[in-house]
C-alpha cells in the first residue's frame, strides 16, 4: 500500500449570501475530494474592515482547530476506494 499524505484536496468552491441588506455577508464552502470534510471560509463587514474565520465541517460536526492549522487529511474516501478495489476478485 502507497503512502498516503495529510495534505486536503480541495474541489470547486460554493458561495453562499447569508445577508442581503447592507453589510453583506457571504461563506464560501470547499470540500476536500479525499476525506469529505468541509472547510467553511465566513466573510463579514464590521465597519471598515472585514472579518473573516474559517471552520472545519465533518458528518455535521464542527472540528476544532485551537492552533489556526488546517487538521489533517485522513484520506477515509481514498482508502475505501483501495479496500473495496482489493476486495473484489480481478
Amino acid at each position: 500500500m502507497l503512502g498516503l499524505s495529510t495534505r486536503h484536496r480541495w474541489g470547486d468552491g460554493q458561495q453562499f449570501w447569508t445577508k442581503d441588506e447592507i453589510p453583506y455577508h457571504y461563506k464560501t464552502e470547499r470540500t476536500c475530494v479525499r476525506c469529505d470534510m468541509a472547510r467553511v471560509t465566513c466573510h463579514e463587514l464590521k465597519g471598515a474592515f472585514e472579518d473573516h474565520r474559517t471552520e472545519f465541517w465533518r458528518d455535521g460536526d464542527q472540528i476544532d482547530s485551537p492552533d489556526g492549522r488546517v487538521p489533517p487529511c485522513d484520506a477515509r474516501l481514498e482508502l475505501a476506494e483501495i479496500a473495496l478495489a482489493e476486495a473484489v476478485p480481478a
